[in-house]
C-alpha cells in the first residue's frame, strides 16, 4: 500500500504534526493491537492509525495485551520494548511459544535506538524496530508494509495449500480409479449369488467365483469363451439353457424367478433349489450385447421356510396346550387372541367366547379400572412389563389375583401394533403372602411390645447383642406393699387380673411421659427415664410418673375393700442398657445406678417415693421434696434421701400480671370486654 503526504496536516497532542495519507484499504481495515505504558505515545499512536481506516485496540501492560489477545484476533501488534509488569521481550516470547498467537507480526517501540535492543528484537521474533519519538510517515509506512507482508504470505500459504489439496486429489482419483477395477472383481467374487455373463452369441465372457465354483472351475477367468455345452455334460440341459438366454436377447425382457426347482443334489441326496434371473444386456444406443444371469441359492430359505412353517404349528400346539395363559391385545384393551387357558382362568367356555364378551380390558376385566391405566403408563414409557400383578373378576363375577408379563409388539417403522403377554393366577399365592404379612406384622408388634422400638430396629438389623452407656437416666423402681401375702388367698385368674389392670394402666403413665418400661417380675415394676433415647427432662418425667402412679393405685381396691400402697425409689445416674442373648430377648440395665434405685423402693416406706440426692438435685424447687436424712442403705452405707411429696405448682410471674392489668384497663381493649 502506497501513502501520499496531504498538505493540510492535522495537529496530535504535544504539537506532532500528522501527515495525512491515503490509505491502502487491503488492509488499512486490518485490526491492530498498541501495547505501550505511556499514554502519549498510545494516544498518538491510537490516533495516527485508526484514521487511516485500522481497528485500533489498547493494553497497558502484558498482562492487559493477554486479555485483548484472548478475546480478539489481530493482524499486527505495535509493543512497547518496556512494560510495568514485564519485558516487551518476554512478552513477544511468550507469544512467539502460542500457537494461537505466533503468526502475528509484532513490531517493538523503544525510546532507544541502541543495538542491543534491536539485535534482542529481531531475537525474540520481532519484525521490525520503531524508535521514539515517532517519525509518523515511517510508522504508516512499515506498519503497511508489514501487513502487506503477513497479508503476502497468507495468500501464499493458502495458494500452497489449494495446491496440495489439488494434487492429493488427483493423486486421490487415480487412486480411486486403479482400486475400482479390483473392488469390482472383489464385490463380484464376494457376492454369495451365481453371476455369469454372455454376448450376444451366447459365449461366456465372465463369472464370479460363486458361479465358477458351482461349475466345477477353479478360476473365473477359465470360463471365457465356453459355451453351455463346454460346462454342462446334459446336452438336452445346456440346450434348454441357451433358449433362455436367447429368449433374453431377443425380446429384450428380462426373465426373473423363471423356475424354483431342483437343479441337482448335494451330499446325502438333499436337493438344491436355485432362484434364475436373466436381464439382457444393453449398450449406450439401447442395443442388446449379452445377456447377464444371476443364479441364487435359496436352498436355505426353503428349508427355512419349512421349519418356519413346522415351527408355526408347533407354536399354535404350544399356543392351544400352555399351562400359563396367552394372548394379543390393542392398546384400547381388546382381545386380537386368547388361548384356552386364559379363557379357563377367566372362567370362559372358550377363547371365542371370551373375546366376544370382553370389549373393554380396563372396565370390563380388572376389579379396579386405574390399573389399567397404571399398565398403559409403564408400557408406554418402558415397552415390557413383568410380574404385573392385578385383581380382576372371572365370567361368574368372583374376584381372582392375576400376573401379567407383557411386552409391545412394533411393525419396522416402529409403530406401536399390540400387546402380547402371559398369564398366570397367584390367587392362592396372595392369600399365602397376606397371611405371611400378618404373621410378620404381628411378629413385629410382639417384638415392639418387648423391646423399645428403636432397640427392635437395631436388633433386626445386626441381629447379636447389643449394649449402650447413658451418662445420666433415672431408673423406677416401685413395688405393690403387702401384695404377696394378698395373692395367696385368691384365684390365680383373679391375681392376673388385677396386676394386669394395674400395670396396664402404669404402662399408660409411662408413655404419656415418655418413660421406658423394662419389665416386671412378680408385684413389682421397673422403668427408666432418658432411655433408649437420651432426654434432657428424664428426672423430671420420671418423677411426674412416681406421683401419677401413686394417684392411680388408689383406684384398685381389693374385696374386703382396702386399696393397695406402692412403695416407690427412684434413683439417677450412669448406666449400660442393652439386649444379651439368642433367644426370649429382653431390654434391660446395669450398674449401681439400678442397684440403688432398687434400694430406695426396698427400703422406702408404703405409699412414699423415695429419691436420692442426684434425683433431687435435677428435680430442683420444681418439686416438693422432704429430707428423709441420713439413712444407711445396704450395701451402700449411709446416704442422704428425701421423699418426693409433689410438684409445686407454677409460680405467676409478676411482671406478666402487671402487664395483663395495663392491657384490661385500656380504653381500646373495650371491645373485647364486652
Amino acid at each position: 500500500m502506497t501513502f501520499s503526504i496531504d498538505p493540510s496536516a492535522e495537529s496530535l497532542p504535544d504539537g506532532a504534526e500528522r501527515p495525512v495519507l491515503r490509505p491502502d484499504w487491503s488492509v488499512a481495515r486490518s485490526s491492530l493491537l498498541i501495547v505501550d505504558d505511556r499514554t502519549d505515545d498510545r494516544t498518538l499512536l491510537h490516533q495516527l492509525l485508526a484514521r487511516e481506516g485500522y481497528h485500533i485496540l489498547l493494553a497497558d501492560s502484558a498482562h492487559q495485551a493477554w486479555q485483548q489477545l484472548k478475546h480478539h484476533t489481530f493482524d499486527l501488534i505495535l509493543l512497547d520494548v518496556y512494560l510495568p509488569d514485564r519485558s516487551g521481550f518476554a512478552l513477544c516470547e511468550e507469544l512467539k511459544t502460542n500457537p494461537e498467537t505466533a503468526d502475528i507480526p509484532i513490531i517493538f517501540t523503544g525510546s532507544s535506538d541502541g543495538s542491543l535492543d534491536k539485535i534482542q528484537a529481531f531475537k525474540v521474533g520481532g519484525v521490525d524496530y520503531l524508535i521514539k519519538p515517532f517519525a509518523l510517515e515511517e510508522v504508516l509506512v512499515r506498519v503497511n508494509t508489514h501487513l502487506k507482508i503477513q497479508r503476502a504470505a497468507k495468500l501464499v500459504a493458502e495458494q500452497n495449500q489449494r495446491l496440495l489439496a489439488e494434487i492429493a486429489e488427483h493423486e486421490k482419483t487415480a487412486a480411486v480409479l486403479r482400486e475400482q477395477k479390483q473392488y469390482l472383481r472383489i464385490i463380484l467374487d464376494n457376492i454369495p449369488q451365481q453371476i455369469f455373463w454372455k454376448n450376444a452369441d451366447l459365449v461366456f465372457l465372465g463369472c464370479n467365483q460363486s458361479w465358477a465354483k458351482a461349475s466345477g472351475l477353479g478360476d473365473p477367468e477359465s470360463v471365457i469363451g465356453k459355451t453351455d455345452q463346454d460346462l454342462i455334460e446334459d446336452p438336452a440341459i445346456a440346450e434348454q439353457f441357451r433358449a433362455q438366454d436367447r429368449r433374453v436377447i431377443e425380446t429384450n425382457q428380462p426373465i426373473s424367478h423363471q423356475l424354483l426347482r431342483k437343479y441337482r443334489h448335494s451330499e446325502g441326496g438333499q436337493p438344491i433349489w436355485l432362484d434364475c434371473y436373466r436381464v439382457p444386456i444393453r449398450d449406450e444406443a439401447g442395443q442388446v450385447i449379452g445377456v447377464l444371469g444371476v443364479l441364487d441359492d435359496i436352498t436355505d430359505r426353503k428349508l427355512a421356510a419349512d421349519a418356519l412353517q413346522k415351527a408355526e404349528e408347533n407354536y399354535r400346539s404350544i399356543f392351544e396346550n400352555a399351562l400359563e395363559g396367552i394372548f394379543q391385545a390393542t392398546w384400547e384393551g381388546r382381545f386380537m387372541s386368547v388361548n384356552p387357558t386364559l379363557a379357563r382362568i377367566c372362567g370362559y367356555g372358550s377363547p371365542q367366547e371370551m373375546m366376544a364378551l370382553i370389549t373393554n380390558v380396563g372396565h370390563q376385566l380388572y376389579v379396579r379400572s386405574h390399573r389399567r391405566e397404571e399398565f398403559l403408563a409403564y408400557m408406554a414409557q418402558y415397552g415390557e412389563v413383568s410380574n404385573f400383578e392385578s385383581e380382576v373378576y372371572r365370567k361368574d363375577g368372583r374376584r381372582i389375583w392375576i400376573s401379567e408379563t407383557v411386552r409391545s409388539v412394533y411393525d419396522a417403522g416402529g409403530k406401536f401394533l399390540y400387546f402380547e403377554g402371559m398369564v398366570q393366577e397367584i390367587t392362592e399365592r396372595r392369600k399365602t403372602e397376606l397371611e405371611l404379612r400378618q404373621q410378620r406384622q404381628q411378629s413385629e408388634q410382639l417384638l415392639l411390645n418387648i423391646l423399645p422400638q428403636k432397640i427392635a430396629q437395631r436388633l433386626k438389623m445386626q441381629q447379636t447383642a447389643m449394649a449402650d452407656r447413658f451418662e445420666s437416666a433415672t431408673v423406677l423402681f416401685a413395688d405393690i406393699v403387702g401384695f404377696t401375702e394378698w395373692a395367696s388367698q385368691i384365684q390365680a385368674a383373679e391375681l392376673v387380673s388385677c396386676l394386669n389392670d394395674i400395670f396396664s394402666e402404669f404402662d399408660r403413665i409411662a408413655e404419656r411421659y415418655g418413660v421406658e418400661k423394662i419389665k416386671t417380675i412378680g408385684d413389682a415394676y421397673m422403668a427408666v427415664g432418658g432411655v433408649p433415647s437420651a432426654h434432657p427432662n428424664h428426672a423430671i418425667n420420671t418423677a411426674r410418673m412416681a406421683l401419677e402412679m401413686q394417684q392411680a393405685i388408689g383406684q384398685f381396691q381389693r374385696k374386703n375393700g382396702q386399696t393397695f400402697q406402692l412403695r416407690i425409689g427412684l434413683n439417677t445416674g450412669p448406666l449400660v442398657a442393652g439386649v444379651i442373648g439368642i433367644r426370649k430377648f429382653i431390654y434391660d440395665l446395669w450398674g449401681d445406678t439400678v442397684n440403688i434405685a432398687s434400694r430406695m423402693e426396698s427400703q422406702g416406706e408404703a405409699g412414699k417415693i423415695q429419691v436420692t440426692a442426684s434425683t433431687a438435685a435435677l428435680l430442683g424447687n420444681q418439686f416438693v421434696l422432704e429430707p428423709r436424712g441420713p439413712w444407711q442403705v445396704r450395701g451402700r452405707g449411709e446416704m442422704l434421701t428425701y421423699w418426693l411429696v409433689g410438684e409445686r405448682p407454677p409460680v405467676p410471674d409478676p411482671d406478666l400480671a402487671e402487664r395483663a392489668g395495663e392491657i384490661a384497663g385500656d380504653p381500646r381493649m373495650n371491645h373485647l370486654n364486652k
